[in-house]
């Protein structure tokens, strides 16, 4: 089997806020362009870029610097919040397997 071409969809492009642990996650939508189909060819992989580089897409885009400013402060507190439940799930753990106790006998 042999593959020469791709149909391609141009999603909507969107700051994740919920599955990202880094600042100005990228995601895609559920909307979506059908696209004419593209040569494997002409397909370059895309580049990993760092926060100030996604901003810099993130405008381009249409994003205000506000609507970057909120989605930053609702990553951080997304990313707590998944550690604070990580530490929680941690301790459980241990209770559950008598380390908790057996960490206090040793003071």
């Amino acid at each position: 089997m042999r593959f020469d071409t791709v149909a391609v969809r141009k999603y909507e492009r969107i700051i994740d806020v919920e599955n990202s642990d880094i600042d100005l996650g990228l995601a895609i939508g559920w909307r979506y362009e059908e696209l004419e189909p593209v040569s494997l060819d002409s397909i370059q992989i895309a580049e990993a870029t760092d926060p100030v580089q996604r901003a810099r897409i993130f405008r381009t885009w249409g994003y205000t610097e506000e609507e970057l400013q909120n989605a930053r402060a609702i990553a951080r507190t997304t990313a707590r919040a998944k550690k604070w439940v990580s530490l929680k799930n941690r301790i459980r753990r241990k209770v559950k397997k008598g380390l908790w106790l057996d960490s206090f006998r040793k003071w």
